[in-house]
């Protein structure tokens, strides 16, 4: 157990890190916390102070785990208090964690200071979280004294994405009694103040110890600490030193004194009466703050550990004790072998007080030696200092995210319902009214509320005429009739939204009804889709005319753009269009340049490993096949049919992994030929794409598996992705924005809840169809299995 108040070789990075901003936001610490008085509580505490300093835009917050029904005087760091002993408190504990969207949760790990038979409640918590988890170990026990201990840690080995080990003995610990491997561990040693070397004398006089040889022993005081030994070895040193001073600083750990008060110190101290060193023992029976540890550390000239037995992994107040330059005498447990090697403090058998008494003399003797001691354990430390700690522990939290990124979690996929047992939601507009005012639906959302400040955007406005377009076809005339309301604020909207000098469309307006920023290619684009929906698609014969109207003044516009998408947003409008106006020469001139360009493109950068229009990916990939599929189809062009198949095959493999769920291709970076696609962040935009793409495909082909595509495309929404949660709430009726490594972004904006009712409701028409069924009867809650293959 610690007694305290990777990336190994990086040290030479440290001003580079300084000046770096921290790549992760929202850190959680968990574990106990000061004022609680124990080890666990000072590391955490120390911990998360230094990363807090270090990183001042990463917000450090902690969760304390109380040991008593009346908890403590927390700081404000502390967030959330956990009780020991309430299994339901670790739910809240996670519930709390996940509602402030934290980034990594560092914890700290000891078996006894978590409810439950070795420590099993922890588990509870851990088991509902998302995001990356980075446990340091403070006890790694090689021999369990039962076996839910070994049962707890593998668990706990298992749900964490990184592992701490303050020691090399650790590390190989960790490796052959648990089988970890050693890339999922990181060595960073115990963290210690970053003091000065001193001339011990310059400290004594605070003490009342001036001129006097000093030794100290300091933290919890136990029975497994057996400062027994040092007070009868002491004897030895009092014989030839007489005016020696032993300072044995520290409370009663508060364990001991719940079960038997004060019994241990007593014993010390009838010990060092029986010795006949009572007069050189000094008992400070108190827990110090750190400013007053680090001056009795400075006022000794010694200090000594005579642990019982060699199973301690770390200890922090020999880390403090050496790190500060002190002559260290102690046991060889685990820590101690490892941090006094080389020649940095002495090792003395385990109860054995002469030995300790003899190796006091030693070094009180030799003077020389003492000191050389004393310089080699301070250097040695400089890279434990907390500064240097905190660098090491924000690296780690980098690299689990990362981690987390490339390989999410597999325990989440278990808790999604079989697909072919889904059912697919209810069409619910709740979420479209409650985002729409007079002027338009907003752009985004704090949770489920508009956010004013954003303001509207020309693309979500046509979105939102396209869903409302095709409810028209819905059999419940109350979903018609509201429908239709909602169209005319969307299409007055793209109607003040168009240039009628320039045949472009403003891209966003604010709040206050001033349009910002440039125009927009891909809001044209989307803004003639929409248009041609309602001309091709709307029973509302004035609504036909005035998309007609802005769709035929808008379309010569988009010959000047240059920007695929929005080529392939207009050239799926044209088809919209055309089902009510085929004869429109204009409209088919335009599909003719459009289809040409977009094929041309596809001829261009396409290669036997590439088959694609660009030398990247980017955002709504799969409209550009499924544009030209349907160019393909209704101009019969069959070269661009094939195309159009041979990009979507291509795609639907990138983003199934391991014939898998769907993952899409995420916006963290750009995904360039020769490039590794990133993980996340994922959004809905790219699942809403490969819905209506593949069922494109599937009506085109008839081969079954462009549904099973469509499908697998459209559980992302209902859970079945690499985080395990859906995005879809039915309570609201949106659809959160997107989904990050470890939850899923809770705000829900327009573009992602339209593009989630855009593909239901084309998959609620394609599960009708494929029935036999009229396509409006797929809006109908009748039979809502998704489509099987």
């Amino acid at each position: 157990m610690s007694t305290s108040p990777s990336w190994i070789g990086l040290e030479h990075e440290q001003d580079h890190d300084r000046q770096r901003p921290a790549a992760v936001r929202r850190v959680a610490f968990v574990g106990n916390y000061v004022p609680r008085k124990c080890g666990i509580a000072t590391f955490t505490t120390d911990l998360c102070e230094s990363i807090a300093t270090e990183y001042p835009a990463t917000n450090c917050i902690a969760l304390a785990v109380n040991d008593r029904e009346s908890g403590y005087a927390y700081p404000t760091r502390v967030r959330f208090e956990i009780a020991e002993q309430e299994l339901a408190s670790y739910r809240r504990a996670a519930d709390f964690l996940e509602l402030n969207n934290i980034d990594v949760v560092c914890l700290q790990h000891e078996f006894g200071i978590f409810g439950g038979e070795a420590g099993s409640h922890l588990l509870t918590l851990l088991r509902e979280l998302r995001m990356p988890v980075v446990t340091t170990h403070h006890t790694i026990l090689d021999k369990v004294p039962k076996p839910e201990f070994r049962d707890v840690m593998l668990e706990l080995v298992d749900l964490s994405d990184r592992l701490v080990a303050m020691s090399q003995r650790g590390v190989q610990m960790l490796q052959d009694c648990y089988d970890v491997p050693r890339e999922k561990i990181e060595l960073i040693p115990h963290g210690i103040p970053d003091v000065p070397f001193v001339d011990p004398n310059f400290h004594k006089d605070q003490f009342g110890v001036e001129g006097r040889t000093v030794i100290l022993t300091f933290g919890l005081l136990a029975p497994a600490k057996g400062i027994e030994n040092a007070i009868r070895g002491l004897s030895k040193v009092v014989e030839r030193y007489p005016n020696v001073a032993y300072i044995i600083l520290g409370a009663t750990h508060p364990y001991w004194i719940e079960h038997e008060g004060e019994r241990y110190r007593e014993s010390l101290q009838q010990i060092a009466k029986e010795c006949g060193v009572e007069q050189n023992v000094i008992f400070h029976n108190r827990f110090v703050t750190l400013e007053e540890l680090v001056e009795y550390i400075g006022a000794a000239d010694l200090y000594v550990t005579p642990y019982l037995n060699e199973a301690q992994i770390t200890s922090g107040t020999l880390a403090y004790a050496a790190g500060a330059g002190k002559a260290v005498v102690s046991t060889p447990y685990w820590h101690a072998q490892e941090l006094l090697a080389e020649g940095r403090g002495r090792l003395v058998p385990f109860k054995d007080p002469d030995a300790i008494g003899d190796a006091l003399l030693e070094l009180i003797d030799n003077e020389a030696e003492r000191h050389a001691i004393r310089k080699r354990a301070y250097m040695h430390g400089r890279e434990s200092v907390w500064s240097s700690v905190a660098r090491r522990y924000m690296r780690c939290f980098v690299r689990a995210r990362e981690e987390r990124k490339r390989r999410p979690r597999d325990t989440f996929y278990s808790r999604v319902s079989s697909p072919r047992a889904a059912e697919l939601p209810t069409i619910d507009l709740a979420h479209v009214r409650r985002m729409t005012d007079a002027t338009g639906i907003f752009q985004h959302a704090v949770g489920k509320i508009p956010n004013y400040d954003e303001g509207y955007g020309t693309s979500d406005n046509a979105r939102a005429l396209i869903l409302t377009t095709l409810l028209e076809s819905h059999p419940d005339q109350a979903v018609v009739t509201t429908a239709r309301r909602l169209s005319e604020k969307y299409l007055a909207f793209l109607w003040h939204a168009f240039n009628k000098e320039d045949r472009s469309f403003r891209g966003v307006m604010s709040y206050d009804r001033r349009w910002r920023g440039e125009y927009d290619d891909t809001a044209h684009g989307r803004a003639l889709w929409a248009a041609g929906t309602v001309a091709g698609r709307s029973g509302d014969a004035r609504m036909r005319t005035i998309a007609g109207r802005l769709f035929t003044n808008a379309l010569p516009g988009m010959i000047e753009t240059t920007h695929p998408r929005a080529w392939a947003y207009t050239l799926i409008g044209i088809h919209e269009y055309m089902r009510r106006f085929y004869g429109d020469s204009a409209a088919q001139n335009v599909r003719e340049v459009l289809a040409n360009r977009l094929f041309g493109l596809f001829q261009k950068h396409s290669s036997a490993d590439w088959p694609w229009f660009e030398p990247q990916l980017t955002f709504a990939n799969a409209k550009l096949p499924h544009a030209l599929l349907l160019c393909g189809r209704w101009m019969m062009r069959g070269e661009m049919t094939e195309a159009a198949l041979r990009a979507l095959d291509w795609l639907a493999h990138l983003q199934r992994p391991d014939d898998g769920h769907f993952v899409p291709i995420g916006t963290s970076q750009l995904f360039t030929r020769g490039s590794e696609p990133a993980r996340f962040d994922q959004i809905p935009i790219e699942a809403n794409a490969m819905v209506s793409a593949c069922l494109e495909a599937w009506s085109v082909t008839r081969d079954d598996r462009w549904r099973g595509e469509a499908r697998r495309a459209f559980e992302w929404f209902l859970g079945r992705n690499d985080v395990g949660v859906p995005l879809y709430d039915p309570v609201t009726g949106g659809c959160c924005d997107g989904l990050h490594p470890q939850r899923a972004n809770l705000n829900q904006g327009a573009e992602a809840t339209l593009a989630f009712l855009l593909a239901l409701v084309e998959m609620r028409v394609a599960a009708a169809v494929q029935r036999g069924q009229d396509p409006a009867a797929g809006m109908q809650d009748q039979d809502t299995s998704l489509i099987t293959q």
